[in-house]
């Protein structure tokens, strides 16, 4: 199991390709956490540990109800990492099989759009859309999480759009096309049609069952083969989404058809289509609403008034296959889906002419009513181009598409006198896609990239700043307490305190700080000094003035315990050999009696001490010592695995007896610590222990 400082990896509860999910508890706070970390051998490369931090450090900025939140981005020890709020209720894919209510399925399928639009606002593809990506808060708020951080697409079969499995780059389209399996999957409870099935050009959508085909017309946009057909923005498909569950208008009495016999009523929408049978559709959350009264009145005057009423009052809805008396006319207003622009047969002059006056005056209609490039059969643009599809040299066709990339460029200017930057840019981007050789559009896209890119480091650094610096201090004090001064690297108090000196070169509690480090290691050094153990104290001293050269008393200490060493080392070679030998023998009969530290007069641990005080270089005694402390880490860590928390204390603090500052030690010291804590507390128990309970003893053998 991996180590990450600041935190106890309590399970590993998932893993992919390129990193694995740990189930942890952020100790500082005692807040329990998901936390992810990029495989091993990425970390190494450079650019995967680059790609995989920037972009949890981006969507870490995110602050949206549909989006996982990220704690905590770092790279520590070679490990890169970032932590976020662990959910641990069940996915959308268990949620699928438990009968979702519709409701339930929109209030889905609009959180992960209004996610996924902001994430688009944010130039963030997700590349992942699957309902094992969709977890929900305690309030059943649906939650997208799992983006792609290192840009990979990964081969969900199903859910990979047909662009992506060409190899083409991801884009919110592909995003679109994966919530659309992801909502075919729901409203189907748990169907999916085969890979291969929708990677074919032209073949028909997939088909929804009788009692949800009202969104068979989103769902068919969704999945549409090519990502042009598909919904431009997430936005217009929440959109589409509020439209179709709106109340439906109901035409009034008076109006009604005379004529041939007919069979159905058609009123055109824009943007969608409803199903045939919307008339008769069973859906629980729709009261159905006559849509046409059958009463007959014979006319052609009323003919024209219905066709006038219709086009006027009914402009967003359209209805199809409403079954009327065979004595009634079918009035229908349809126009035909724009085709992709194909070479224009040869017509006559006079007719191409003719049609090119009618599309340059639909064009102009389209323009004051705004459709620039929207919707996608009724807009300024596709006109035009329908134009040069009958005159490549059509001088007003040019004109009218340089027209709108200039309207595009105004709105732009707009948006960002108004300094919003985002939608600015939104129409820059635009207008680029008709004219991509714009020269005042190029130069405001890179304007507009240029301030949002300095606007967000501003951001960053005023939110960040205070905060940086109190968080840092607070941490540096926390590893004063478990006596990481100046280790484990990047984890320890004096290397928190440089974080903090390099943001504020004053800042006197860092000052202050380092101080104290400093006196810590005198104060070590001087109970060693004082117990001879010499070569121990030496230490303390040097690692003290590493911090603080000029400090006075580690200086003072420095030059005594160097001279006592000097004399030890003078000393040591007069005495005989015998009397090291002698020491130990002693040690090695104690040890395999296991009086390693007990009893105080007869251990190993003191006869190595003798050795080393007539050899301070005896090899022997040090790896006789580190054997001791090797042995206590052992059994600590055993009784750790076994849930014997006081007894792996009481190993623990054996082994810091005979060496202090053991990283090992002190680290399973806090571990335990905090487990035992945990421990009591879910067992309804005090911190202390129970008097009644036999205490463990460490005498003599283990």
């Amino acid at each position: 199991m991996i180590q990450v400082a600041g935190y106890k990896i309590l399970q590993k509860i998932g893993e992919g390709r390129s990193a694995a999910v740990y189930l942890a508890l952020q100790v500082a706070l005692n807040r329990t956490v998901a936390l992810k970390v990029l495989n091993p051998h990425l970390a190494v490369k450079s650019p995967y540990r680059v790609q995989f931090l920037r972009m949890a450090k981006m969507i870490s900025n995110f602050n949206h109800t549909h989006v996982i939140r990220i704690y905590d981005v770092r790279e520590f020890d070679g490990i890169c990492y970032f932590t976020m709020e662990y959910l641990p209720g069940p996915t959308l894919q268990q949620k699928i099989g438990d009968k979702l209510s519709f409701d339930q399925m929109l209030d889905i399928i609009k959180g992960v759009g209004h996610a996924l639009h902001y994430a688009d606002d944010h130039a963030v593809v997700h590349r992942n859309i699957r309902p094992v990506n969709i977890l929900f808060r305690q309030d059943d708020t649906p939650v997208l999480t799992d983006f792609c951080l290192l840009g990979e697409v990964p081969n969900t079969s199903v859910y990979l759009s047909p662009e992506l499995a060409r190899g083409e780059d991801a884009t919110l389209q592909s995003d679109l096309y994966a919530l659309g399996m992801t909502f075919y999957e729901m409203l189907t409870r748990g169907g999916l049609p085969t890979a291969g099935s929708m990677m074919q050009r032209g073949k028909p959508a997939v088909k929804l069952p009788a009692e949800t085909t009202i969104f068979q017309p989103i769902l068919d946009k969704l999945l549409a083969h090519d990502p042009k057909d598909r919904f431009k923005t997430a936005q217009l498909l929440l959109d589409a989404l509020e439209r179709i569950m709106a109340p439906i208008p109901t035409l009034p009495q008076e109006v009604a058809i005379s004529g041939p016999k007919s069979k159905s009523l058609e009123i055109l929408n824009p943007l969608y289509e409803l199903p045939p049978n919307y008339g008769q559709n069973t859906l629980h959350f729709r009261k159905q609403r006559p849509f046409v009264n059958k009463t007959v009145i014979v006319g052609a005057s009323v003919l024209a008034l219905l066709i006038v009423g219709l086009t006027v009052v009914l402009p967003l809805f359209r209805v199809t296959d409403i079954e009327v008396p065979q004595d009634q006319a079918v009035v229908k207003q349809t126009k035909p889906p724009l085709k992709p622009p194909v070479a224009a047969p040869k017509k006559n002059e006079d007719k191409i002419k003719e049609e090119i006056t009618q599309l340059l005056a639909q064009a102009e209609r389209q323009w004051h009513k705004n459709h620039l490039t929207q919707p996608d059969t009724d807009n300024a643009y596709d006109t035009y181009r329908k134009i040069l599809e009958l005159d490549a040299n059509h001088h007003k066709a040019k004109q009218g598409i340089q027209r709108i990339a200039d309207q595009f460029e105004k709105k732009a200017i707009h948006s960002k006198q108004a300094k919003r930057w985002t939608t600015s840019f939104a129409f820059v981007e635009q207008g680029l896609k008709i004219q991509p050789d714009h020269v005042r559009l190029q130069k405001l896209s890179q304007e507009i990239q240029s301030h949002l890119t300095k606007m967000s480091n501003n951001k960053i650094k005023e939110q960040r700043g205070d905060q940086e610096l109190m968080r840092l201090l607070a941490q540096a004090e926390r590893q004063l307490k478990i006596n990481h001064l100046t280790q484990p690297d990047e984890n320890n108090a004096y290397s928190s305190y440089q974080k903090v000196l390099a943001m504020d070169a004053n800042n006197i509690q860092a000052i202050q700080g380092i101080e104290r480090i400093a006196n810590l290691f005198e104060a070590k050094a001087t109970q060693r000094k004082q117990g001879s153990a010499w070569r121990e104290s030496l230490v303390f001293v040097q690692q003290g003035l590493k911090i603080q050269p000029e400090h006075a008393g580690l200086r003072q200490l420095h030059t005594e315990v160097t001279l006592r060493l000097a004399e030890a080392s003078n000393q040591n070679e007069k005495r005989p050999q015998a009397e090291v030998a002698s020491w130990l023998e002693q040690a090695e009969r104690q040890w395999k009696k296991s009086f390693l530290t007990f009893p105080e007069n007869d251990n190993a641990y003191n006869s190595y001490r003798k050795v080393l005080e007539l050899d301070p270089n005896n090899d022997t005694a040090t790896q006789g010592i580190q054997r001791i402390v090797s042995y206590f880490e052992a059994m600590a860590e055993q009784s750790k695995r076994d849930g014997a928390w006081k007894e792996s204390l009481t190993f623990v603090d054996q082994g810091l007896k005979v060496a202090p500052e053991h990283r090992g030690l002190l680290l399973l010291l806090h571990e335990v610590t905090q487990a035992k804590k945990l421990n009591d507390k879910s067992a309804g128990q005090e911190s202390e222990p129970d008097k009644k309970e036999e205490k463990v003893k460490v005498f003599g053998n283990f």
